[in-house]
């Protein structure tokens, strides 16, 4: 039904041409701007029946008493909505294309009719409730033609970052805000430099749970970004959605020719000026992560709110609320820093030795501003994530990036926003124990970030779980590796554990990680923060973190890499070609052993298991891998092979760092009798932009003083 529908529109216009001279072209003209204005009205899911139900009640209300004058002044408001919104032409646009199908379907339906004149007479009325329902199918279809193309056109990013998940297919009675990144200005950093081919810029945003990033584009001073995204607006309520004071976080990346992604600047946006302009402009400043006074380009964006609203808020009504939440945040931090300040006099009233443990109330946000550490944690569910193996695993795959306050001592630090962390695929320390922290809690696991000290006396974080039996774990996030409380441990020192919901300090008179009792609800051992004064400031963390009280706000999408077998092979023959012509500079000769291929993808199999269980979840698979190559590797012969796991799929970059590894070399330039060379590619996709890419090469040969 809904194909046939636009096919019958698009022959419309077409058939207008088809009428000769200049008349038939002024009608195809015609045709084609009413389809495009149709599909505006499509767009804005807008039906001519609601708006005439909407203005018919609203000019039919006439107050007791009212005279003409407040009745044309009625008349002008109902008018100047109609015109600034944009509905006349969309209606417009309906009222003449149903008129055009009901003069084109007269021919249809007489044909139809002399065709089915042996059939009931009982059948006609749903032919006809069947004629009615044709203009929603035409709404149908082409809204979902449109969310397609949107689709094709984000699915793939030269960066890495999935485009296309920030377009969500349209949903009749959903409210949006369509978000146009027009343009950039002054993005490369130097005045002298128009423009830098040797990298390229996305633009990455965060809107509670939706998240968007931009096609990379060339590097340049004043790039064309020309993109486009739909967030949802989860309630209709004008009014309380001018009462919502969550911000669109924004991030611009860049990407080098090695693929290397880093932070170029990060922003916060406000939003809710369009409730009462139905469509408005903003200028964000984007500044530097590690210095907030420092912009480092200025993005140009456009807002406009889907479908278009014939009612919306004044403009003092929408700065009405946020001057207050602004005043009440400024309230709630004022209150909650004299209540930190005391509590930490406290604090060191019990002991005076506890001004040296890293104890950390406060840390700096990307907007130089200081928030409780506690509106850094929110949980994740992701489906994406299938256990907290994988949660730590994928963790640790992420790349490290230390960022400090210029001009700060070294303890001061910059807690980067999660779509910050996930866009650039790399972060510090404390952030990646954050991630780590979130994802456990969405298993409802009793997770703390801890704060204290490593072997070497530096400061750490990382992550402390308690299970059911009280058992402790400590999880180190750079390398997803669980140990045992009482086990042995590069962890030194505890100064503090948190999460969403809790602060504790430690107080015991040890604060060796090894011997800190871990049960926080005993007073005399833990300090803790209210909880009232934590909630307290969550509001204010709404606005400028990721922080709710309701699981999966922040979400993980699937890996880019949609087809890793594919890549594998593309690698494989990569590496082969690498090895191949190295050998031949060195005036060597390369065979290939692919069924010695083969079993090297057992061992990456294994290899890749062991991260996510351990050596002990694994001691069965090594077994097999070592039996395996006893019985392919002939008598005499020798086998030597080298693993090796990147956190991409680039193959140069994995060739350049395997032939600077001394075994890796020594292998590739093997010389002896009966040389058979093998390499294996294998692919474990992670959410985002993460895999875990293991290469192994391996050589099995018959040496020369064997022979």
């Amino acid at each position: 039904m809904s194909s046939v529908a636009v096919g019958r529109a698009t022959v419309g216009g077409a058939s207008g041409g088809a009428s000769g001279g200049a008349s038939g072209g002024a009608s195809a003209g015609q045709d084609d701007e009413t389809v495009a204005r149709l599909r505006g009205m499509i767009a804005s899911q807008l039906r001519l029946e609601d708006l005439q139900a909407v203005v018919g009640t609203l000019a039919s209300q006439q107050a007791a008493g009212a005279d003409g004058a407040a009745l044309r002044d009625r008349e002008e408001k109902i008018k100047a909505a109609l015109a600034t919104s944009g509905l006349i032409d969309r209606l417009s646009g309906q009222v003449y294309d149903r008129i055009r199908d009901s003069k084109t379907s007269k021919p249809e339906q007489k044909q139809h009719q002399q065709q089915h004149q042996h059939q009931p007479q009982q059948q006609q009325p749903r032919q006809q409730q069947e004629e009615k329902y044709d203009d929603l199918d035409v709404k149908h279809s082409i809204i979902d033609e449109t969310a397609q193309h949107h689709s094709r056109n984000g699915a793939t990013n030269a960066t890495g970052l999935a485009a296309a998940y920030a377009v969500p297919r349209l949903k009749r009675g959903s409210m949006y805000i369509r978000i146009k990144i027009e343009r950039g200005k002054a993005f490369v950093g130097q005045e002298d430099v128009q423009e830098d081919p040797t990298s390229r810029l996305s633009v990455c945003l965060c809107f509670g749970d939706q998240r968007f990033a931009s096609q990379p584009i060339m590097s340049q001073m004043e790039p064309a970004f020309g993109a486009e995204c739909l967030f949802e607006l989860h309630r209709k309520d004008l009014v309380l959605l001018a009462d919502a004071p969550r911000l669109i976080h924004v991030a611009v990346i860049r990407t080098d020719v090695a693929h290397h992604r880093s932070v170029v600047g990060t922003a916060q946006l406000e939003w809710r000026k369009v409730l009462y302009a139905g469509t408005a402009s903003a200028v964000v400043e984007v500044k530097e992560l590690s210095n907030t006074q420092m912009s480092t380009g200025v993005l140009e964006l456009r807002f406009e709110l889907v479908p278009a609203q014939l009612y919306l808020l004044s403009r003092d009504e929408v700065e009405f609320h946020i001057q207050r939440d602004e005043r009440r945040d400024s309230e709630a931090n004022r209150l909650f820093f004299v209540y930190a300040k005391q509590w930490w006099s406290d604090f060191l009233q019990v002991r005076p030795s506890h001004a040296d443990r890293l104890v950390k109330l406060f840390a700096h946000n990307e907007m130089g501003k200081k928030e409780p550490v506690t509106n850094f944690v929110t949980p994740i569910r992701s489906r994406w994530i299938e256990s907290p193996r994988h949660a730590a695993r994928f963790v640790s795959l992420l790349g490290h990036d230390k960022v400090r306050s210029v001009g700060e001592s070294g303890k001061m630090e910059v807690w980067q926003h999660l779509n910050t962390v996930l866009s650039a695929g790399k972060g510090d320390t404390h952030d990646r124990a954050l991630l780590l922290c979130n994802l456990f809690l969405g298993f409802s696991i009793d997770a703390f970030v801890t704060l204290g000290v490593d072997k070497n006396n530096l400061a750490h974080a990382w992550v402390t779980t308690i299970d059911h039996l009280g058992h402790v774990s400590f999880w180190e996030s750079l390398t997803g590796i669980e140990y045992r409380q009482t086990a042995k441990h590069h962890f030194r020192a505890i100064g503090c554990c948190f999460n969403a919901d809790s602060f504790y300090a430690n107080i015991q008179a040890s604060d060796a990680a090894d011997r800190v009792d871990m049960v926080f609800m005993d007073a005399a051992k833990w300090k803790a923060l209210s909880k009232d004064a934590i909630q307290s400031m969550k509001r204010l963390g709404a606005a400028t973190t990721t922080t709710s009280s309701s699981l999966s706000l922040f979400r993980l999408e699937p890996c880019l890499l949609k087809d890793t077998v594919m890549q594998e092979t593309e690698m494989e023959q990569g590496l082969r070609q690498y090895i191949g012509n190295y050998r031949e500079d060195h005036n060597l000769t390369t065979v290939w052993d692919d069924d010695l291929g083969h079993l090297l993808g057992q061992s990456l199999w294994s290899y890749e298991l062991q991260k996510l269980l351990g050596p002990q979840g694994v001691a069965a698979a090594v077994e097999d891998f070592q039996a395996g190559i006893k019985r392919s590797i002939p008598e005499g012969h020798t086998f030597k092979g080298f693993p090796c796991q990147f956190n991409h799929w680039h193959t140069s970059r994995a060739f350049s760092t395997l032939i600077k590894a001394k075994p890796c070399k020594e292998i590739v330039q093997t010389t002896g009798d009966k040389v058979r060379f093998a390499v294996r590619v294998r692919i474990f996709a992670y959410p985002e932009t993460v895999v875990a890419c293991w290469v192994m090469v391996g050589v099995r040969f018959q040496s020369l003083s064997a022979s």
